[in-house]
């Protein structure tokens, strides 16, 4: 039986030496799915993080270094927000010497990263505010009511187009007392804010055949950095890795996300190149970049087992930040 505990040297390899997941593995595999949608437009390939080996693409000290301070050094800000009925420590070991990698309590150190519920979806308390009291012309997050019964965060981020990039986002069904689904949405810089006010104010917005009222959410949200960083994110590789379900499943075990849809950017014989369009980035797709640079650098990821040729597969991976269809 396979130890989910298990070192990545320690991995079995298949038993007829295809690519596939023993019995007790974390994930599964399946062959891709034609692409039926296809992206046109600029991506951002300028600034890319990858752990595959020199012959395929190397990265430098610097770039690593710039994504993991954005991605740990936003993990670990606003913990005290979060409700101790609702924390749960996610822990991982970034980069540990062999000897070092286990799980917590083992005696084996480990990073704590987060402590957050697994049902936010990148929505904390107080709007995820970065210290302190936003001011109201600051604030980014907003209200909107009066969505349809079934909305889905397809539906809404499908709606907002040429207005900025989202932060932020997710869905409340209806209730006994509201009978519209309602959402929070948090844009990455107040002038989207301003944008998408004005837009609303004229009518303009509408989701299905409904027209949503939005207006300024109470719990307040600053403005994020400019940066390539995005709720997009584009992943290239073998395609018995870039693969629609296969990277849904590896995701599912590592956190909670909701996707506005899965474009296949590129296929041929043997690479795929898909945009994941998570309904967030905070949490979601900054969550989703994070293991998937770790799963191409062979990095030990907890509760996650890859066979021998399955790892090899995965050194040639190649994470992007895309472009937010949004802004």
């Amino acid at each position: 039986m396979a130890n989910q505990n298990k070192r990545p040297s320690q991995v079995a390899p298949s038993q007829n030496g295809s690519l596939a997941y023993d019995a007790n593995s974390s994930l599964q595999m399946s062959e891709p799915r034609p692409g039926t949608l296809y992206r046109t437009g600029p991506t951002i390939d300028g600034c890319s993080y990858t752990a595959a080996p020199p012959q395929v693409r190397g990265v430098t000290k610097e770039d690593f270094d710039f994504l993991t301070s954005f991605l740990l050094g936003d993990a670990v800000k606003n913990t005290e927000d979060v409700p101790m009925s609702s924390q749960q420590e996610v822990s991982s070991a970034v980069n540990p010497p062999m000897a070092n990698r286990g799980r917590a309590g083992t005696g084996r150190p480990v990073a704590t990263i987060l402590k957050v519920g697994r049902s936010h979806k990148g929505i904390l308390p107080n709007g995820g505010s970065q210290g302190g009291e936003v001011p109201p012309s600051q604030n980014c997050s907003l209200h909107i009511g009066n969505l349809p019964p079934d909305c889905t965060i397809s539906d809404l981020l499908g709606s907002i187009r040429d207005i900025g990039k989202v932060y932020a986002s997710n869905i409340r069904p209806p209730t006994n007392e509201y009978h519209t689904a309602a959402a929070k949405l948090v844009f990455w810089d107040r002038d989207a804010v301003d944008r998408f006010l004005k837009l609303a104010s004229e009518g303009k917005f509408t989701v299905g055949r409904y027209v949503p009222i939005v207006r300024m959410n109470n719990h307040r949200a600053a403005a994020q950095s400019q940066s390539i960083l995005s709720r997009v994110l584009l992943i290239r590789g073998p395609r018995q890795i870039v693969e629609q379900s296969y990277l849904e499943n590896f995701f599912r075990k590592l956190f909670r996300y909701d996707l506005e849809t899965v474009v296949v950017v590129d296929r041929s014989e043997f690479f795929t190149k898909l945009e994941f369009r998570f309904s967030s980035y905070r949490c979601q797709a900054s969550n989703a970049m994070k293991y998937v640079v770790m799963a191409s650098k062979g990095q030990w990821i907890p509760s996650i087992v890859f066979t021998e040729e399955e790892q090899k597969l995965w050194y040639s991976v190649q994470p992007y930040w895309g472009i937010d269809p949004c802004a």
